[in-house]
C-alpha cells in the first residue's frame, strides 16, 4: 500500500516506509523502463547551504520522450530527513514527496511530447513541479513554463536540473496553492503528476484551476487512481467541468509500478 494512502499512521511509520522505497529503488538499480544508469555526484554549489552538508546526491538518467534526461534529487533520504523541521512536518505534514519522480509524471510528458506543437510557445502550468522534471520537458518542447512548488528545496534542485540538461530555464516560484499568486485566465495548458493524493487538496486545487485555466484551455492530471482520488472526477463533473480520461497505462519506475491514467479537463 502507497504511504500516501495511509491515515491511520504517524510519522515514524511514514518515514520508515518513504525512506525504504527510496532505498530500494536505489539498491536494486534495475528498472524495468524509462530508467538507466543510476550515478552519484558530490552536493552541488547550486543547492542551498543546509543540502550542501548532506551525503552526495543522487542522480539519474530517465528515458523518456526520445531523450536520456538527468535529474538530480537527495542520494540519502535518512539524512535529509533528519534536516526537516518538526514544527514544519506538524503544521503542514510536509513529507518530501518531491524527491521522486512519480510515475504518473510520465504519461504528462508523453502527452506534452504528442502535443509539442500546441503547447510550443504558450504561457503554461506545472502544478507541483517537484524536482521539475516535467516543466523540463515541456521546456525543451519550446513551451514558456512556470513551475509551482511549495517547497523551496525541491525547487533549487529543479532549477539544477535545469541546467544538467542544457535547457532553457522555466521560471520557478514557490507558491502555496491554497493561497495563489497567479493572474486570473492566463494559462491556456496546465499539468500536474499525482496531486491528488489526499481530500483536503480537492477544493484549493479545484479552485485554482477555475481561476487560472485560459478560456478553452485545458489541463492535464496523471493520476494512478489511489482510493482517495477516485471520486474525483464526478466531483468535478459535478462542478462543470468536463473530465475525460484519455491515456492508461501500466508504468514502472524507480521501484514503483502503477497503473496510471491520464484525465484531461476543461470549463
Amino acid at each position: 500500500m502507497s504511504i500516501v494512502e495511509r491515515k491511520d499512521c504517524g510519522a515514524t511509520y511514514l518515514r520508515n516506509d518513504f525512506c525504504s522505497l527510496h532505498k530500494t529503488a536505489l539498491e536494486n538499480n534495475t528498472f524495468p523502463c524509462h530508467t538507466g544508469r543510476v550515478m552519484h555526484s558530490a552536493p552541488s554549489k547550486h543547492l542551498p547551504s543546509k543540502l550542501r552538508a548532506t551525503p552526495p546526491t543522487q542522480q539519474l538518467e530517465i528515458e523518456a520522450c526520445g531523450r536520456t534526461w538527468l535529474v538530480e534529487r537527495p542520494g540519502d533520504l535518512e539524512s535529509y530527513w533528519d534536516q526537516l523541521e518538526l514544527a514544519a512536518f506538524q503544521e503542514d505534514e510536509r513529507l518530501p514527496y518531491w524527491v521522486e519522480i512519480w510515475p504518473a509524471s510520465l504519461l504528462v510528458c508523453r502527452w506534452l511530447a504528442e502535443n509539442r506543437e500546441r503547447i510550443a510557445g504558450k504561457l503554461c502550468l506545472d502544478l507541483g513541479c517537484g524536482l521539475g522534471f516535467t516543466a523540463m520537458v515541456a521546456s525543451f518542447f519550446g513551451a514558456r513554463v512556470i513551475g509551482l512548488d511549495y517547497e523551496r528545496d525541491a525547487l533549487a534542485f529543479a532549477r539544477r536540473n535545469v541546467a544538467l540538461n542544457d535547457l532553457p530555464s522555466p521560471l520557478f516560484t514557490v507558491m502555496d496553492w491554497r493561497e495563489p499568486g497567479l493572474r486570473p485566465g492566463a494559462f491556456p495548458f496546465i499539468w500536474a503528476g499525482d496531486v491528488l493524493y489526499e481530500t483536503r487538496f480537492f477544493e484549493p486545487v479545484e479552485a485554482l484551476l477555475r481561476t487560472v485555466l485560459a478560456t478553452d484551455g485545458e489541463v492535464l492530471i496523471g493520476d494512478p487512481e489511489r482510493t482517495v482520488s477516485r471520486p474525483v472526477w464526478e466531483r468535478l463533473r459535478g462542478l462543470g467541468w468536463k473530465a475525460e480520461q484519455i491515456m492508461l497505462e501500466k508504468l514502472v519506475l524507480l521501484g514503483q509500478n502503477q497503473t496510471v491514467r491520464l484525465w484531461r479537463l476543461m470549463r
